[in-house]
């Protein structure tokens, strides 16, 4: 089963330490990883199809991935080919920003991919992109978070399927979870705080467990709001 894995804090920060712990966690087939970080509204991806554990690739982009928001993702192939650009995080520019996303789980889905990526996931995301575009064209005073909530409903209603995933858009960090299990730790660090979300307790620390069916906001360290359930 595919693996994530995102950081969110209130300074640039590296996650040297908990990303190889991560790169432990993969199944005996697995089929590429991707880094995802910002340098201020641009982000830069890392994907490759070898084994993180033994990657210089990989390597290299945990000591340059210095962010506020940091996804990862260890794939094992359900829909579309392997190869590096099937590989997550994908990226969309939005809103003058660019946006990521990393998915596991499946999604029988019929949808153009808009993104570097021809799988269930790349249209995923471009299925979830598109409706939060029609939300905020809605009215001006509408916002991120109420939009991410109304895509993660639509995907769900449209197509169900077994959704985890991690999605920003430069400044906020938000996670959903509807099947296996995701883990939220805060962690205090001396310029402020951190928040770690994976699937997986990377340590014997007080991970705790993020409910399902709920849209998971945070940033720039701090857990901003956990939505009322999607789908009752």
């Amino acid at each position: 089963m595919c693996e994530l894995f995102a950081l969110s804090c209130n300074r640039k920060d590296r996650a040297t330490f908990s990303l190889p712990l991560f790169a432990r966690y993969h199944e005996p087939y697995w089929h590429g990883w991707g880094i995802g970080y910002y340098e201020e509204t641009h982000a830069r991806v890392v994907r490759n199809t070898d084994d993180p554990n033994f990657s210089e690739s990989f390597r290299q982009a945990i000591q340059q991935a210095k962010s506020n928001v940091i996804v990862a993702h260890i794939r094992l192939a359900t829909s579309g080919d392997i190869c590096p650009e099937n590989c997550h995080p994908f990226k969309f520019r939005y809103l003058n920003r660019d946006w990521l996303f990393a998915h596991n789980g499946t999604i029988d889905i019929d949808y153009p991919s808009y993104v570097d990526g021809y799988n269930d996931s790349a249209r995923a995301f471009s299925f979830m992109m598109d409706k939060i575009d029609e939300y905020l064209r809605r009215s001006e005073f509408r916002g991120i978070y109420p939009a991410v909530k109304y895509a993660t409903r639509k995907l769900l209603e449209t197509y169900g399927g077994k959704v985890n995933y991690l999605l920003s858009d430069s400044n906020t960090l938000f996670a959903f979870c509807n099947h296996r299990r995701m883990y939220m730790l805060k962690r205090e660090k001396d310029y402020g705080g951190a928040i770690l979300i994976s699937t997986q307790k990377l340590t014997n620390e007080n991970w705790i467990e993020i409910p399902k069916y709920r849209v998971i906001c945070v940033l720039n360290g701090e857990l901003l709001v956990t939505s009322d359930r999607i789908l009752r």
